[in-house]
């Protein structure tokens, strides 16, 4: 060992075991090489010895150290009411904001289809029927007033307490609508 050896474990010696025993020892074997190559020493890990060093490597953890602590797990859920407490009032106006969304495109399809059928009877109608128009769910429109010269309407969802309106023509200016064929709802 002193003239520059070292030490070569069970897979590199495997080979050369094998081909001067014909057989392989139990335990991990480890040998001294000089610096000429030549073994000088063969020896074997004993099976109790690895048995010992398997129990002390698979200590277990102090009772005390695993787990959360109280505090831990009070922050996390102090943590998760902030997040809720943003989130919910945002979701809430996303969803009310969605609603809105469909009364205006159907008072906008109410548009289309009152123009459309004024161009086959020259005038317009307050029958939601005669212009096949469909509401979306939750949503309700009312046509006003109908002539030949103009219409009105207003629609809701039953999800939010605001309304939408529009009118064109000459018809009479229903709330929240300011300017004649434009779709608008109440702040």
């Amino acid at each position: 060992m002193e003239r520059g050896g070292g030490v070569l474990h069970f897979a590199a010696l495997s080979a050369f075991i094998r081909g001067v025993s014909g057989r392989v020892f139990p335990g991990l074997l480890t040998a001294a090489v000089l610096g000429d190559r030549s073994v000088i020493g063969l020896t074997t890990v004993s099976t109790a010895f690895r048995a010992r060093t398997k129990v002390m490597s698979a200590r277990r953890i102090p009772l005390g150290k695993n787990g959360f602590t109280l505090i831990e797990l009070l922050i996390v859920v102090v943590i998760i009411g902030i997040l809720a407490a943003i989130a919910i009032p945002k979701f809430t106006t996303t969803r009310e904001k969605a609603h809105l969304a469909a009364v205006r495109g159907d008072l906008r399809n109410l548009a289309t289809a009152q123009e459309s059928y004024f161009g086959d009877n020259t005038t317009y109608t307050t029958s939601l029927t005669a212009l096949g128009a469909n509401e979306s769910q939750g949503v309700t429109m009312t046509i006003g007033a109908a002539s030949g010269s103009g219409w009105s309407a207003t629609g809701s969802h039953t999800s939010t307490a605001r309304t939408c309106a529009i009118y064109t023509g000459t018809a009479a200016v229903v709330a929240p609508a300011d300017r004649a064929g434009s779709v608008m709802c109440s702040t």
